[in-house]
C-alpha cells in the first residue's frame, strides 16, 4: 500500500517538472481577471504570479492539461475567487509560491488557493503543491453557499488546510492523496450529504496541529475506506453531527484519538475558530452515528464519545499498547471513554495488544485477539 502512495506522489512530481517543458503557450494574468461568461484554458502555462481570477454571473472557468504557477501575497491573497459560478480543474500541475511577506501561522487560515463564496467545484486528477508550510489553504471561504463539490484523484501536498467547506451540499471526495496538510485536511460545517471515500491522509497536521477529518454540525455523511496515518492530532472528529457512518477505515499511529465524538465546541480551539463562533461552550448534540469495521491501530486512544443519542459500534478492531495491565484496563474502559450515550449498541469489537520491541515477554500477550467488552476494560 505504501508503495502505491509513493508511486502516485512521484508521478505527480514528475508531471509538475516535465510540464514546464511541454507547454509553449504562456497566459499571464495581471490584476483581476473577471470571468463573467464561460471560458476554457487547455495545454497552457498559466502564470498567476501577479494576478487572479474572479468568476461571477454563473460562469464556468475550466482549466485542463495545463501548468498553473501562482504567487500568494498580502496583495494577492487568493488565485481563484468563485463569487458566483463554477470552477473546473482537470489534469493540471499546480505550483503555489508564497511570498516572503506572509508569515506562517499554524493556528489561523488567512490565504487560499481557491476562495469560494457561491458556486460549484469540480477538481479531478490534479497535482497541487505549495512551497511554504502553514500558509495557504487549498480551498476555503467564509459566507459560503454551494452545492455539487467534486474532488477526485488529486495529490494535495503541504497546504495549510485542505478542503474547508461550509454550508455545502452534495459533496463527493474520493481517491485523493493528502500529504503533510496542516490545520485540517477535510473540514465540514453546516453541510449535508457528504461522501468521503478511498482517500489517503498522511502526516495530517504536518508535525504541528491539525486533524485529518472534522465533521461539525453537519448531517448525512459517510466516511468509508480511507487510510489515515501518522496524524499530529485527531484522525476523525465528529462534533455535533447527525446521521453519519464511519466504516472500513484504517487509522494508525495518531498522536491522540482515532475517532473522537463530542458536543462542546469550546473545547476545540481550531474548530471553534473555523466555525466563526464568538462565544465559548456552544453545545450541539450528536445523533445516529455508526462506527463499524474500522481498523484502529496504535493511536493513543481508539474511540471516545460524549453526548450521543444512538451510537452503534460494531465489528471494529482496536490495537493499542499499554505498559501494564491496570493502565490497559483503565484506558479501554467504556465507562471512562463513553459518556452520556443514549441507546449504545456495542457488538463484536476486538482488541489486540500491539507488538513490543522492548520486552520479549510482552509479545506473548500480543499474539491473539480478545473481545473488547462494552464495559470495565480489556483483560488479556
Amino acid at each position: 500500500m505504501k508503495k502505491i502512495y509513493f508511486i502516485r506522489y512521484v508521478v505527480g512530481a514528475l508531471l509538475l517538472i516535465l510540464s514546464h517543458y511541454v507547454f509553449a503557450d504562456t497566459v499571464k494574468i495581471i490584476g483581476t481577471k473577471i470571468i463573467d461568461h464561460s471560458i476554457s484554458y487547455e495545454n497552457v502555462l498559466l502564470d498567476l504570479s501577479e494576478g487572479h481570477f474572479d468568476v461571477i454571473n454563473n460562469a464556468t472557468l475550466e482549466i485542463k492539461n495545463s501548468v498553473i504557477n501562482g504567487t500568494i501575497s498580502q496583495e494577492n491573497s487568493y488565485l481563484f475567487n468563485i463569487s458566483q459560478g463554477k470552477l473546473v480543474l482537470n489534469k493540471n500541475s499546480v505550483n503555489v509560491h508564497v511570498d516572503h511577506d506572509i508569515i506562517p501561522n499554524p493556528e489561523r487560515i488567512m490565504y487560499s488557493f481557491i476562495n469560494l463564496t457561491e458556486g460549484d467545484i469540480d477538481i479531478t486528477n490534479n497535482y497541487f503543491d505549495v512551497d511554504k508550510s502553514y500558509s495557504v489553504t487549498l480551498l476555503s471561504g467564509d459566507k459560503l453557499s454551494h452545492r455539487n463539490i467534486i474532488v477526485n484523484h488529486n495529490n494535495i501536498n503541504n497546504f495549510h488546510g485542505g478542503l474547508i467547506l461550509k454550508n455545502a451540499e452534495n459533496v463527493v471526495i474520493t481517491d485523493n492523496l493528502f500529504s503533510k496538510v496542516s490545520f485540517s485536511n477535510i473540514y465540514f460545517l453546516n453541510s449535508y450529504h457528504i461522501l468521503f471515500e478511498n482517500n489517503q491522509i498522511l502526516f495530517g497536521g504536518n508535525n504541528n496541529v491539525g486533524d485529518a477529518i472534522d465533521i461539525v454540525n453537519s448531517d448525512d455523511f459517510v466516511i468509508r475506506s480511507n487510510f489515515i496515518a501518522s496524524d499530529s492530532c485527531y484522525a476523525i472528529v465528529i462534533l455535533g453531527a447527525r446521521n453519519g457512518v464511519v466504516e472500513s477505515n484504517h487509522i494508525m499511529n495518531g498522536i491522540t484519538y482515532g475517532i473522537y465524538i463530542d458536543s462542546n465546541f469550546g473545547k476545540h480551539n481550531i474548530l471553534f475558530y473555523l466555525a466563526g463562533f464568538t462565544k465559548k461552550n456552544i453545545e450541539a448534540s450528536n445523533r445516529n452515528i455508526v462506527i463499524t469495521k474500522n481498523y484502529i491501530s496504535q493511536n493513543r486512544f481508539g474511540l471516545t464519545a460524549y453526548n450521543v443519542d444512538s451510537l452503534v459500534v460494531k465489528e471494529n478492531i482496536f490495537i493499542q499498547k499499554f505498559s501494564d495491565k491496570n493502565s490497559r484496563k483503565f484506558w479501554t474502559d467504556n465507562n471512562i471513554l463513553l459518556k452520556n450515550i443514549s441507546n449504545l449498541f456495542w457488538e463484536n469489537n476486538l482488541y489486540k495488544e500491539a507488538f513490543s520491541q522492548e520486552s520479549d515477554d510482552a509479545n506473548v500477550e500480543s499474539s491473539h485477539f480478545v473481545i473488547f467488552p462494552s464495559h470495565n476494560g480489556v483483560i488479556l
